[in-house]
């Protein structure tokens, strides 16, 4: 946007709408709030053009509306960034144009004039451009004037937001009704600053959009005020160059908001940090610098400076301030010495902006190592401590300080068994196993043996289809290069992974996540380990086309097999015809991928009656993995999973690694950094494990330490730990990602995870290479004859 138009906010904030209101005239618009004119309609059609201000707008896609007519059309924006369409005849003349425009990270909207002023300037400009031929012809400007095309922004973009009162993109007749009326107080025209300012910094810095596009975190801003104010708050620099590029605002800045936000009465960021006390006061302050992992905790110092108070006023002001709940606290306490001293620096306030009734040459109530009141200075430099008489007066200073539960690793506490009771116990039918340890309120299932594999009614089993899948799967010209093949991720040889830290594409282009296995992929509710899709025919064509792993756009994939003799009695084999869709590729990938199941294990064995299946180690493991390691929390059932999801603490928010997990398909906070819970079948072939790939499941030492993932999840994973407090200004994100409550310390000793970790052996079995049997996959002789018959008939 440039700055020239930016700076036209303020005054004319109405620009989008004004012309409707002159041109229409002011009377008939009042009017027509009392009783609505008619909805005459256009006889023949009209031109429509308009700039797109946005680097991206060349190529880039637009959807135009007019509710009222239900006129949707859609198109791409030209070369030189222009929209170019042409409205059809009946549509409503009283209403306006919706236009919005769809870039990477970025939706811009646009709202027009009623299409009857519309009309009438194209009539206008026809007469022009019929007298002057050099004249350029715009929709949005009359004889008089220069031709100025109406331009598609991020101011017209915000102006749009405030009206979306329902924030679903397109605006009501009541909607646009009511916006009129707002567009020039100073409440609109700040809303619309302070919108573009938060759109500007998301698009500066993708890392601080939490939305699908720009326009989504407007609409959240506008919903939830605490959230802008957060927002401003945690973002202060950027703020402050936002307001320099689009409004020419030179503001200064408060370098001290890196140490110390300032507070309202409710204990949430004040949206501006940069103003004085007298000009927006504030009730607290939270104290944010940096210290050390075992004092985590919230810090708040009152803004409120009590002076000349002696000791005897301490236990009133101490019981206001708690009861009232100053800025939602309860803990309010004299600071100690040590906590006083840092608002003091070489006989000098050290923070003057923040706590600028703070004088270093007067003496302050504080309380030494022993928990006495004393007073002290700080106008040497030091802090020096005076014995008080019943005659001292002071200044005084509240304090609030909230510990975070702040976990450090525990003490192994080993928990004896009897082994031959335990496999006594184990040996009876799993329904009289003993009752497994699980968090209230958690829905579990026992373990079992594998069911048989789910195929979709719309794509029942063939033995042709699963020979087409596997073609399909192994066959390297499904990518742009003609080099990775789905195999070349999903390896027999290695689990059907890959057996590297993150996937590796065409081009040598690296992924962010982990490979996980196609091993009993048919189980899951979801696939992807966000789960973004509900079938593995939705998932089996986004690799193809994603441009980092196979990068071959779907259009060409159709043309390529085409061109492919071998494949042509393949599709008919499967599907009856030698027709090759989308559809049926993905559903033949998918039918080959659900026949990759877990091959028996010992604990199948186990299960069927073989008491002596598992070893004395796997059967404790058993034991701990459905008792004292909690396991059953998440892993239970025949797959060994709940199909839900769960953060485990690994989504580094906010710094290199980060992933936001599922949050990224519901954008809901409760999901940041949620990843599904996996099968534990087979985990022993499939290592390195999680979505970041940093850790196989378990490393023995030489000298037989238990390191890895087993031993992560023992000491809690990163729950209450380090990077997942929000013990900085992280606290006022809504976005905070919180470690699963289902994760505790375990306390188990190194023989204990040896066992667990045998039980993980226990049920790896050894990896297929290819295509399970019918009768392994569960189907019966007559169900396959039937399914064959039937998937030829789709």
């Amino acid at each position: 946007m440039s700055k020239q138009l930016s700076l036209r906010l303020l005054t004319s904030v109405s620009l989008l709408f004004g012309s409707t209101l002159i041109l229409s005239g002011c009377d008939n618009h009042n009017a027509s709030a009392k009783s609505p004119a008619p909805n005459r309609q256009t006889t023949e059609s009209i031109s429509f053009t308009a700039s797109v201000d946005h680097a991206e707008a060349p190529g880039s896609s637009y959807t135009l509306r007019q509710p009222e007519s239900d006129l949707t059309l859609t198109g791409t924006v030209d070369n030189d960034g222009l929209i170019q369409a042409t409205i059809p005849a009946g549509t409503h003349l009283n209403s306006p144009l919706q236009v919005s425009v769809t870039f990477a990270i970025d939706t811009y909207k646009y709202l027009s004039d009623n299409v009857n002023t519309l009309e009438t300037i194209a009539t206008r400009q026809a007469a022009s451009q019929s007298t002057d031929p050099n004249r350029s012809r715009s929709l949005n400007a009359t004889t008089s004037e220069e031709i100025q095309l109406p331009t598609i922004s991020l101011e017209t973009t915000a102006n749009f937001a405030l009206a979306d009162s329902n924030a679903d993109g397109i605006l009501s007749a009541e909607e646009i009704q009511k916006y009129h009326a707002s567009t020039t107080t100073s409440e609109h025209q700040q809303g619309v600053k302070d919108l573009m300012i938060a759109a500007n910094i998301a698009q500066k810095d993708p890392s601080k959009l939490y939305y699908p596009t720009t326009y989504e975190l407007m609409a959240e801003l506008l919903k939830d005020e605490t959230a802008l104010s957060a927002f401003f708050a945690a973002n202060g620099e950027s703020v402050q160059l936002a307001k320099a590029e689009l409004f020419d605002e030179q503001t200064p800045l408060n370098e001290e908001a890196q140490a110390f936000l300032r507070l309202d009465t409710t204990g949430w960021p004040l949206k501006d940090q940069t103003l004085t006390y007298e000009e927006l006061p504030w009730s607290c302050v939270d104290d944010i610098r940096r210290v050390s992992s075992r004092v985590y905790g919230v810090r708040l110092w009152s803004a409120e400076l009590h002076s000349e108070a002696p000791s005897t006023a301490l236990p009133a002001l101490l019981e206001t301030a708690n009861t009232t709940e100053l800025c939602k606290r309860t803990s309010w306490q004299v600071p100690t010495v040590t906590e006083l001293s840092k608002l003091f620096e070489d006989g000098q306030t050290a923070f003057p902006k923040t706590f600028p009734t703070l004088d270093s040459s007067k003496a302050y109530w504080a309380t030494d190592d022993e928990e006495n009141l004393t007073l002290v200075r700080f106008d040497s430099g030091e802090a020096i401590t005076l014995q008080p008489d019943e005659d001292s007066m002071a200044d005084v200073l509240l304090h609030s300080f909230e510990p975070h539960d702040n976990w450090f690793n525990i003490p192994a506490v080993e928990t004896p068994v009897d082994l031959v009771e335990l496999r006594e116990q184990y040996s009876q039918d799993p329904s009289e196993w003993p009752e497994p340890t699980v968090n209230e309120g958690v829905e579990w299932q026992e373990l079992g043996l594998r069911p048989a594999v789910p195929f979709p009614e719309d794509n029942p089993y063939s033995a042709e289809k699963v020979a087409l899948g596997k073609q399909l799967f192994f066959d390297p010209r499904l990518s742009k290069d003609n080099t990775i093949s789905c195999a070349s991720c999903h390896d027999p040889e290695k689990g059907w992974a890959d057996g590297i830290e993150v996937a590796v594409g065409i081009n040598g282009q690296q992924g962010k996540r982990n490979t996980p296995t196609i091993i009993n992929t048919a189980y899951y509710d979801t696939l992807f380990l966000d789960g973004r899709v509900n079938s593995l025919e939705e998932q089996s064509l986004h690799p193809i086309a994603n441009p980092i792993e196979m990068g071959l756009p779907l259009d060409e994939l159709l043309t390529k097999l085409d061109d492919i003799e071998e494949y042509s009695p393949l599709f008919e084999a499967a599907f009856g015809d030698d027709i090759i869709t989308l559809d049926r590729i993905a559903k033949a990938i998918a039918t080959f991928e659900r026949t990759i199941v877990s091959t028996e294990s010992d604990f199948d064995r186990f299960l069927k009656g073989d008491s002596q299946a598992l070893t004395d180690q796997q059967l404790h493991g058993l034991h701990l993995f459905r008792t004292k390691a909690r396991c059953m929390n998440c892993h239970s059932g025949p797959m060994m999973t709940n199909n839900g999801f769960e953060n485990i603490g690994l989504t580094y928010y906010g710094r290199f690694f980060e992933d936001r997990g599922r949050y990224n398909v519901t954008y809901k906070p409760e999901d940041m950094g949620k990843f599904r819970v996996p099968m534990l079948r087979d985990i022993k072939a499939t290592d390195p494990t999680t979505h970041l790939g940093f850790f196989d499941l378990a490393f023995i030492t030489r000298n037989g330490t238990v390191l890895g993932l087993l031993a992560m999840y023992d000491n809690g994973m990163t729950r209450n730990r380090g990077g997942n407090f929000p013990q900085y200004a992280g606290k006022y994100d809504k976005n905070f990602p919180s470690v699963s409550p289902l994760i505790e310390r375990l306390a188990m000793t190194n023989d204990e995870l040896l066992a667990l970790n045998e039980f993980m052996g226990a049920i790896s079995s050894e990896i297929r290479k290819d295509s399970a049997p019918p009768e392994e996959l569960g189907l019966t002789t007559d169900s396959e004859s039937e399914r064959t018959r039937r998937s030829h008939q789709h």
